[in-house]
């Protein structure tokens, strides 16, 4: 009873300081005292009923500080008018002898971070970036999220709800310009479930950070667990990370450096993984012996060796070391053909990724008896694969845009380490039953060169439109990738060939005013055929969805999304998904949407997943809103034993009383959830809750026939999941 005492009494603490944060926030309004047009000129202002003198000085005076002094109104406010032509303009507060920047003014420009004004040619205020919003300083722009979130779950042994712990986020972001050409930023964060901790006992931790050197002559970034790179190439070759397209940078540390020059946009990149390794998996003589004694054959009085080649490869599940250098090399040619069109070379090594260890067995060729051969043992080993190519495109008009790319690239297992080689001999025991016995000599050190796993090309041709056919924006695509994997990878005695074709189309299709229905809304289709190719000897790990054997996919992210999962082990896949946005009422911003997902195996195929959403967004009355979120799903996977549908709801009713508060009240799993990589609301949280059920790629690749009930199990979960949340979110 004592520690739930003390649990309850941590948790009203945290409410406490959440609910006392939020309110400030809610409540705090700053005295503005903002520069305006006014008959003469542009009025300078400055709130300060202690100081005793004030006066501008700026470059339009030559820094003076008597040319324009300020007088004080009788609510304390300084001001003065100033006549200013058209352009920009520096200057600053002289506060009895003190030069303060404008604190009413967020713009700073120059190294001595003076406040910044433009001017229009009609005499008006023309907006500046924000780079303040704190008297401290005036090179600082601080920004942030404070998060409340209390959920009670349902207990049905007890037949009520309980409240979990709460989790209380802070983020605190700061910009800082440090001059004209260098700017810096972070975030710290503060959160007790990150820390597993009670919040009075949580401190403020760094999360990721950038530093940023932008001129005429060069541009350098530099970066610790930021996403920031999104290389512009069709297919990616940094960039665009997992099923939720992240950006490259998250859990690293690394710079870039672009640079111009005759002509070309160079760029270069290099990022070292910030995590540290994990180790080594350690070598399993007994899966080789397994795999060896699977060759062995009784023939003509003997036992004999079948195959010349066996292996076994182990890896982590884990990056550990790995680097990574990529770059790009640009040239504009439209000058040469009257019509805008790039061209571009790519390159990207990464190394030292996924340790592991190896084992094989290689017959000796020259023994006609089939009964010698040797054993080479690699304790350590890491993988890295090497690609580049080619990328173009040409705009044609103000509408097309035509791309094209082809990629080469090759994957090698290296960096060995702990190589021995042992000569192995069948011999025939006879104890009762005859049996193979493995005999091995002694084992000595030796060398191995590098050993390839996969060799692979890619190749894109799309055609993208803007406000093209019927209004339409979109376009269609065809991407080639094939795979030729080694014994290594896969476990064979010879290499085997897979490819796969992929056919994408997205439209796009936007209203005023829906003909036939009067209101705006918008519509779209996405579709994709996946068309495989793989050899009938093929691993079932070897997949193209998986990212185990197909290096083009950022190893370590969960490629295989939800609506793939059921369409594994198929020679095609069809994925559609159509969707509709309707505003029906324009008063109470009433929105209707429709989202679908179906695939299926090949174009007119019944769909193994059927998932529906429907969605009602509305702002009932002024600063309240409700957002009401359905989702039914059918699965249809004979083989796995799945054909069952399944039905999820929620519902939240929010209150926002200013811009950037907003407290709320819901029931069931919130379909946005904060997506850790980037730190931002996503649409995956009913995937998160599903992932984190076992329905998932590991299930997949690991246990296949175990998937339909990891999915079942997570479905009914999320069915059953009986659950109120109280969320305060501030965002400032």
């Amino acid at each position: 009873m004592q520690r739930v005492a003390e649990i309850r009494s941590t948790n009203r603490v945290g409410s406490v300081v959440v609910l006392t944060l939020l309110c400030l926030f809610a409540t705090w309004s700053p005295s503005k005292a903002a520069t305006e047009v006014v008959d003469g000129g542009i009025r300078f202002s400055y709130s300060d009923s202690r100081a005793r003198e004030v006066a501008l000085a700026g470059g339009f005076n030559n820094w003076s500080t008597t040319a324009n002094v300020m007088t004080q109104g009788a609510d304390g406010a300084w001001s003065v008018v100033v006549s200013l032509e058209p352009g920009e303009h520096e200057y600053k507060f002289v506060v009895d002898g003190q030069w303060i920047a404008d604190p009413d003014n967020p713009a700073t420009v120059g190294d001595y971070g003076n406040s910044g004004l433009s001017i229009g040619a009609d005499g008006s205020l023309a907006e500046m970036k924000a780079t303040s919003n704190t008297g401290l300083s005036p090179k600082i722009l601080v920004g942030g999220r404070a998060i409340a979130l209390y959920q009670y779950r349902k207990d049905d042994a007890q037949d009520r709800f309980e409240l979990d712990r709460p989790n209380l986020d802070f983020d605190v972001d700061f910009d800082v310009r440090v001059n004209d050409d260098l700017d810096a930023h972070f975030l710290a964060n503060i959160n007790n479930e990150a820390e597993n901790l009670e919040f009075f006992e949580t401190r403020l931790n760094f999360d990721r950070g950038s530093l940023v050197l932008d001129n005429s002559d060069i541009f350098v970034q530099a970066w610790d667990n930021e996403g920031l790179v999104h290389s512009n190439d069709p297919l990616s070759l940094v960039g665009n990370v997992g099923i939720y397209d992240h950006a490259y940078g998250f859990g690293t540390a690394g710079a870039r450096v672009r640079r111009e020059f005759a002509g070309f946009v160079g760029e270069l990149l290099y990022t070292d993984d910030s995590d540290t390794d994990s180790g080594f998996p350690g070598t399993d003589d007994d899966v080789l012996l397994a795999s060896v004694y699977e060759t062995v054959r009784f023939q003509d009085g003997r036992f004999q060796f079948q195959e010349n080649t066996v292996s076994a490869y182990a890896t982590t599940q884990a990056n550990g070391g790995e680097d990574v250098l990529a770059a790009w090399l640009r040239r504009d040619l439209s000058d040469a053909i009257d019509q805008p069109l790039s061209v571009g070379a790519l390159f990207r090594l990464d190394r030292g990724y996924r340790p592991g260890s190896l084992v094989f067995f290689d017959r000796d060729l020259t023994d006609s008896g089939r009964t010698q051969g040797q054993f080479t043992t690699v304790e350590n080993s890491r993988e890295r694969w090497l690609a580049g190519g080619g990328e173009a495109s040409l705009e044609i008009g103000s509408e097309w845009k035509l791309e094209g790319e082809y990629l080469r690239g090759k994957s090698q297992l290296g960096d060995f380490s702990g190589v021995t080689t042992s000569d192995v001999e069948l011999t025939t025991q006879i104890d009762g039953d005859t049996t193979a016995v493995l005999v091995q000599a002694e084992s000595e050190a030796a060398a191995l060169d590098e050993v390839d796993l996969d060799e692979s090309q890619r190749v894109y041709l799309g055609l993208r439109m803007s406000k093209g056919w019927l209004g339409l924006d979109g376009g269609f695509s065809w991407e080639y990738q094939d795979h030729d994997l080694s014994p290594i990878l896969t476990g064979l005695v010879e290499n085997v060939e897979n490819s796969m074709s992929i056919l994408r189309l997205d439209l796009d299709r936007q209203w005023k005013s829906v003909p036939g229905l009067g209101v705006p809304g918008r519509a779209g289709l996405d579709c994709e055929l996946f068309l495989f190719d793989y050899d009938q000897r093929s691993p079932w790990e070897t997949q193209m969805w998986f990212d185990r054997a197909n290096f083009w996919l950022e190893y370590d992210e969960h490629e295989v999304s939800y609506d793939r999962l059921t369409l594994l082990g198929g020679s095609d896949a069809f994925i559609w998904r159509p969707d509709l946005t309707l505003r029906v009422h324009e008063g109470k911003e009433v929105d209707l949407s429709y989202k679908g997902t179906l695939g299926s195996e090949g174009i007119g195929k019944t769909p193994k997943y059927f998932e529906s959403l429907f969605q009602v967004r509305s702002r009932i009355v002024r600063d309240w809103g409700i957002y009401w979120d359905n989702r039914l799903v059918r699965y249809d996977v004979p083989v796995l034993g799945l054909e069952e549908s399944f039905f999820s709801t929620f519902f939240e009713v929010a209150y926002e009383p200013v811009d950037g508060v907003s407290l709320a009240v819901s029931w069931g799993v919130d379909p946005y959830a904060i997506d850790g990589p980037v730190n931002e609301y996503d649409y995956i949280g009913r995937d998160l809750f599903l992932f984190g059920s076992g329905a998932n790629a590991t299930t997949a690749r690991d246990d296949f026939l175990e998937l339909g009930n990891a999915i079942r199990r997570g479905e009914e979960l999320l069915e059953d999941e009986n659950r109120v949340q109280f969320e305060a979110r501030l965002e400032f």
